[in-house]
């Protein structure tokens, strides 16, 4: 049968029905019967190409069988050669053109399918010389990633040849989240504007929905159930929920409510007429990554940078008098979860703050609404709290009631009563008087036993305006604590003196502890979930309930 009358037996016999519409009255079916077409041509050019290389492979054959007379005959030698010479270039030119075919995809879908990197990972900066997205790009490197590329914020790169991908993928630990790419398409070779329906199907038909959930079942070792697409604003209005009707319709998955983590989720991104299909494999927490809480306060590379002073242990008791919103506490949550957090202050509104950040962390933290600088203000023996870090009022922010001095030496008296001989207490203050005032308030706090001496302070970049001072003060038996300097602590090892080489370090510090990337779609064990697919569902509620009803109604008319 001819290729033409194939054709007709296709579009004709085997057309699809064109019943089933959408909003803008473009039958899906029509669209799909244009996608068998494609399908169809695509066949048809691989089979003339076949006899196009038999043909080329016969052709020089034959001219060489007559070699005794193209011997004879320079001139029809040199006619051969050019022959060879023109066969094996055809050869190159439709292997030139199968190579554009599969880089651009089918114009048919309505956009363009580009060539794209396997993997993308969201960078922790924009910025390609920052000390986070450097110490990203050595870890892209020793795991053997190929082709890695940074461009808007992200790294692009494709799977390497030494290590499995799912190994050399937990190897990363400096970025936001690691996705792998399904689709690329470039939305703008498209003639008319895609309504919702269709781009979602074409959308479906073109990704690699098969390697991309291999990538996803080998980092979370289970297979998904639920999904959820999301999208920005810039791509037409209904096309998440078009888009999870067909993998519903093709994977037997179900929709996850909103409000609810899902096993799987779909990102559509929209960049300059690029469409990206992207599926999250791992991620990093955002408390890890800095930030993120609901109620902020002091920066996380200076409150970790404190936390880190204290030297906390599992099970220590850790106190901020003066906790405010709770960032100094929730730093040294996210990073030592096995101490128990305390926090006070005297506003009950930074109190229902600091409770929101914990509750946003899912970390444990006892609050009690009180007034630190008054005798017994803090409700725990003497001597029973482990490690105390606080940053009280500068008189700048929140004003100060009365002298500083004597309310630095107040919070003072009542954080030692409290304090253990063997702990430590690490507080914050702004260079300058503000400092200075601290320092002769702790010295005059234990006018009769001086037991805890500053023992190093460290000044770094706080603000364009402001530098802060962190002072770390612990029972010593020296003398006293002039000539102390600002000496650097161990945990710092080789870190400047001061100012805002000091802060980078100390990010740089931080990020080295960055724990491993986790699932993005962890397996949710849920009872209630689990019970309420035993539960009998609502139609058939209604229907036993109607049925109930027409019984009745037919008993009192009998």
């Amino acid at each position: 049968m001819s290729c033409a009358a194939e054709y007709w037996v296709i579009s004709g016999e085997h057309a699809l029905p064109t019943t089933q519409t959408d909003a803008d009255g473009m039958s899906i079916a029509r669209t799909q019967h244009r996608l068998m077409e494609v399908a169809f041509f695509k066949k048809c050019i691989m089979s003339w190409a076949a006899n196009l290389f038999e043909l080329q492979a016969q052709w020089p054959q034959g001219m060489l069988q007559q070699s005794g007379e193209l011997k004879r005959h320079s001139q029809w030698g040199w006619m051969a050669c050019r022959v060879r010479a023109a066969c094996l270039w055809s050869r190159w030119c439709v292997l030139a053109c199968f190579a554009c075919l599969a880089r651009t995809g089918d114009h048919s879908l309505g956009f363009s399918v580009k060539p794209h990197a396997q993997y993308l990972a969201v960078a922790v900066s924009d910025r390609y010389r920052d000390s986070l997205n450097e110490l990203a790009l050595s870890e892209l490197e020793s795991s053997g990633f190929r082709n890695i590329d940074f461009a808007d914020g992200r790294w692009y790169f494709d799977a390497g040849l030494r290590l499995s991908d799912a190994r050399a993928l937990a190897a990363i630990k400096h970025v936001a989240s690691i996705r792998a790419i399904a689709l690329c398409a470039n939305l703008s070779t498209a003639k008319d504007p895609l309504s919702a329906p269709e781009l979602a199907l074409r959308v479906d038909e073109a990704a690699k929905w098969k390697a991309t959930l291999k990538e996803l079942t080998a980092t979370r070792r289970c297979s998904p159930s639920t999904l959820r697409v999301v999208s920005r604003r810039s791509l037409p209005a209904g096309l998440e929920q078009e888009l999870e009707k067909l993998l519903v319709r093709r994977f037997g998955w179900r929709r996850q409510v909103r409000g609810r983590k899902a096993d799987i989720t779909i990102h559509l991104c929209a960049r300059g007429g690029m469409l990206h299909v992207e599926v999250p494999l791992l991620y990093q927490e955002k408390a890890v990554l800095g930030g993120g809480l609901p109620r902020p306060g002091l920066g996380h590379v200076e409150a970790w940078a404190c936390a880190r002073s204290l030297q906390i242990e599992s099970g220590d008791l850790v106190l901020d008098p003066m906790c405010g919103k709770g960032t100094l506490l929730a730093e040294a949550a996210v990073w030592w979860p096995s101490a128990n957090f305390v926090g006070c202050d005297v506003d009950k509104d930074q109190l229902d703050c600091c409770r929101s950040n914990f509750e946003w962390l899912q970390r444990e933290v006892s609050l009690y609404h009180t007034d630190a600088t008054k005798m017994g203000g803090i409700p725990f023996q003497d001597g029973s709290v482990d490690k105390v870090l606080v940053a009280p009022p500068w008189n700048r922010q929140y004003r100060i009631q009365g002298d500083p001095e004597v309310f630095y030496c107040s919070m003072f008296k009542e954080i030692l009563r409290v304090l253990h001989p063997a702990g430590r207490l690490v507080f914050l203050g702004a260079s300058g008087k503000t400092i200075h005032k601290l320092e002769v308030a702790l010295r005059n706090a234990q006018k009769e036993h001086r037991r805890f001496r500053i023992v190093s302070k460290r000044s770094f970049f706080l603000t364009r305006s402001v530098t802060g001072v962190m002072a770390v003060a612990e029972n010593t038996a020296c003398e006293n604590s002039e000539g102390v300097g600002w000496k650097a602590l161990p945990w710092e090892g080789q870190a400047p003196e001061n100012g805002r080489d000091l802060y980078n370090h100390w990010r740089h510090l931080r990020a080295l502890a960055f724990p491993e990337l986790r699932p993005a779609s962890e397996p949710i064990r849920d009872d209630n979930e689990t019970l309420r697919h035993r539960l009998p569902s609502k139609r058939f509620l209604v229907l036993v309930t109607v049925l109930l009803g027409l019984a009745a109604f037919r008993r009192q008319v009998l």
